[in-house]
């Protein structure tokens, strides 16, 4: 029904995020999404799949009563099998239209054969003749700073149904302050061990190395030396290492400082009571944008292919 080399989602910081959806559809059967991404597109397909399959719904298969099935292809070095994500539609009161749950547990490997057996027809493996690459965004950098956890914004973990509800409101967040949570829980990783250890121990390598003169950039490098003298559980080193080289960040919205990372370990440490921790803050320049991109990418029947609005017609 579609390939569209450039399908395009908005929500990026500067462009829309991209990749490849080859979409098939067959009397009486569910639609399947096949997409493809290349590196430096936007989110991933990870991260972005709920969204990114609500959006072919929406815009290819209104009328179907489930999303289609969901099969990604991330084009990144030892990580470019496809993978099948079971995903179905949120219902009960007050769902949104087209919004798509993902079932964590329900992932499956397939070759490119098994995908053209499943939907008869040839699977195009790459990214397509029409690919575009995104133009280079400027270079933001991150400053490692302590905050208080008692100030984080709302987060709002996604996948984490169970043990992550609905963030963490502020009479919870005082109540927890009081009544401080030191050891895991077995629901996930994130609830699975101190995080006030955790922190206090990023704080202190934080102030050492601010002594010492190491650069934000090379912060991550100097937390994994230190870390070899110090006495840590294995969830602990995770964690810690989690902080400098994956930090929580933040990014301001119009007047509003929101997530651009780390929801489920900031949720984490509200539910524990963490008083403080590190995180880091970005501050985005004014971009030029491309005024053309991705328009500019090749038509379909540029690139002798169907087109998708007629096909979908």
């Amino acid at each position: 029904m579609v390939d569209d080399h450039m399908f395009c989602v908005g929500g990026g910081a500067w462009y829309p995020e991209t990749f490849r959806l080859q979409l098939f559809t067959a009397p009486g059967a569910r639609p399947v999404a096949v997409a493809i991404q290349a590196r430096n597109e936007g989110a991933s397909l990870v991260n972005g799949r709920e969204r990114y399959l609500a959006e072919v719904w929406r815009r290819h298969c209104p009328d179907q009563p489930q999303p289609p099935l969901w099969i990604r292809r991330q084009l990144l070095r030892g990580g470019d099998e496809f993978v099948l994500h079971e995903m179905t539609a949120v219902t009960g009161p007050g769902a949104e239209p087209y919004a798509v749950h993902h079932k964590a547990a329900s992932t499956y490997r397939l070759t490119l054969e098994d995908i053209r057996r499943l939907v008869d027809a040839d699977v195009a493996p790459d990214r397509g003749a029409g690919y575009v690459p995104r133009p280079p965004e400027p270079y933001v950098p991150d400053r490692f700073t302590v905050v208080w956890v008692a100030l984080f914004p709302r987060p709002d973990p996604f996948r984490e149904d169970d043990c992550m509800p609905a963030g963490t409101p502020p009479h919870r967040r005082a109540v927890r302050q009081l009544a401080r949570r030191r050891r895991g829980r077995p629901c996930c990783w994130y609830h699975g061990g101190n995080w006030h250890t955790v922190s206090r121990t990023a704080i202190t390598l934080l102030r050492r190395a601010n002594r010492e003169g190491v650069d934000h950039e090379e912060m991550d490098d100097y937390f994994e030396e230190q870390m070899g003298s110090l006495k840590l559980t294995d969830w602990e080193r995770q964690a810690l290492h989690s902080l400098s080289s994956d930090p929580i960040r933040f990014q301001r919205d119009g007047l509003h400082r929101t997530y651009n990372n780390g929801q489920h370990r900031a949720q984490a440490m509200l539910d524990s009571g963490v008083s403080r921790t590190i995180a880091t803050r970005l501050i985005y320049p004014d971009l030029v944008r491309d005024p053309d991109w991705p328009h500019n990418a090749p038509t379909a029947i540029e690139l002798g292919l169907p087109d998708p609005l007629q096909a979908q017609e």
